[in-house]
């Protein structure tokens, strides 16, 4: 995907970056949620306000499900739900969406896992725990950080949700400290907006702007990221 081809999603002419003010965000978000092939998005003040945005959407007993191997701060914030909101989380090996599929219950309520779960880790299998998904009325919750939309779209693969964490990819210049949710379907949506805008989420205009920025170069920077990533492979590093 070329510069121009984001330019022309992001709907602004001529690549230009917005001003700082408070369509910012309104522009960040509908950015995003053209990448990611969703129906909106919400643009959060950290990492962590973007996966307690989707946890809003969890009442007490309903399960979610999650790779043991799960990322260390997002365990422990899911560690936080289990323990005071009474959210239970069944922390699985993710080898074979077969095997996470035994461990679904009538109070199951989400599939969460992590599109590349650790650098030059396999990918993990987005569609076939789509399939679980939905085959069971599941949410699938991916956490795209280690990628990016223009590497992998999970909404297109069949994940209702996308998080990402803005001191990686999509910004670029590791000076932002923010989080994105997209999701698809339009009552998860307002469900979403409606903690969002509630519990005082909300990314600010200059660091929205900021990462808009990052956007521009987004494909330039994953091509050469992947590259390097081959390299790696292939001298055996």
């Amino acid at each position: 995907m070329s510069n121009s081809h984001v330019a022309t999603m992001l709907s602004l002419p001529g690549n230009r970056t917005p001003a700082a003010g408070p369509s910012a965000r309104s522009l960040l978000e509908k950015a995003v949620t053209s990448l990611e092939e969703a129906d909106a998005a919400f643009a959060c003040n950290t990492g962590r306000a973007a996966i307690a945005t989707v946890m809003s959407l969890f009442r007490p007993g309903e399960g979610l499900i999650a790779p043991e191997d799960l990322q260390a701060d997002t365990r422990r914030l899911f560690e936080y739900y289990r323990k005071q909101h009474g959210i239970p989380v069944d922390y699985l090996p993710f080898g074979k969406p077969g095997e996470v599929e035994c461990a679904v219950t009538d109070t199951t309520k989400a599939i969460y896992l992590e599109s590349l779960p650790r650098p030059f880790s396999e990918e993990a299998d987005i569609e076939g725990y789509a399939r679980i998904a939905k085959k069971y009325s599941l949410l699938l919750i991916v956490d795209h950080t280690r990628y990016t939309p223009i590497t992998r779209k999970p909404i297109a693969l069949g994940a209702d949700i996308v998080i990402h964490s803005e001191t990686h990819y999509l910004a670029g210049n590791h000076d932002v400290q923010a989080g994105l949710v997209a999701a698809k379907g339009e009552a998860l949506c307002k469900n979403l907006a409606a903690h969002h805008h509630a519990a005082g989420a909300a990314l600010s205009a200059s660091e929205s702007k900021q990462i808009f920025r990052g956007l521009q170069t987004l494909p330039l920077r994953m091509k050469h990221h992947e590259e390097n990533a081959g390299k790696r492979r292939l001298s055996g590093i």
